[in-house]
């Protein structure tokens, strides 16, 4: 009898392997045995070598409300700014158990909401999540110099903040990783 057919999959995606489910992100305590205030991802992508980055994957099925999940992605944050001591020198903890570039301060967190509501309520509760996530995204403002005419410029330092991606499930089930 012959072998099976491989099963086909999306480019981009990574070995199935790659996934994790339920983990936890101790903001205190160890990843055994994570302390109060402690975040579990429903999902993190770790496949060095492939095209997706070191992702982090928040599942919303609308069954919390969006202060709720504002607050989870709080805690992604302080998750991802916990430092270590290993051998003599302070690291951030997440790159003790996953690599991901250099010049990544943070991984990127993936919000994907799931559940079946008319577009208008689901663009309310997408805005209201962003509203109250703001500091954790976007960045601050830091002003340059004046210019003759009174004009400032400036930039956004985004030192420290959690780079987002929210999309749909429905995207998703569409066009694969890109949806």
């Amino acid at each position: 009898m012959p072998a099976p057919a491989p099963v086909e999959r999306p480019p981009g995606l990574g070995p199935i392997a790659a996934w994790s489910t339920e983990v936890p992100l101790p903001v205190t305590g160890s990843f055994a045995a994570p302390g109060r205030g402690s975040v579990r991802a429903d999902m993190v992508s770790a496949a060095p070598g492939s095209l997706l980055p070191l992702l982090f994957v928040e599942v919303d099925n609308g069954t919390e409300s969006p202060p709720i999940l504002a607050e989870k992605i709080t805690r992604y944050r302080r998750f991802f700014a916990r430092t270590v001591t290993q051998g003599g020198r302070d690291t951030v903890l997440w790159r003790t158990v996953w690599t991901a570039p250099q010049q990544a301060a943070h991984p990127t967190l993936a919000i994907v909401f799931t559940k079946k509501m008319n577009p208008a309520a689901m663009e309310t509760r997408m805005r209201e999540v962003a509203r109250l996530t703001e500091p954790q995204w976007q960045g601050r403002w830091t002003t340059g110099h004046t210019a003759p005419d009174g004009t400032r410029d400036g930039y956004r330092d985004y030192d420290g903040t959690v780079p987002v991606i929210v999309t749909v499930l429905e995207l998703l089930e569409r066009r694969g990783p890109h949806g």
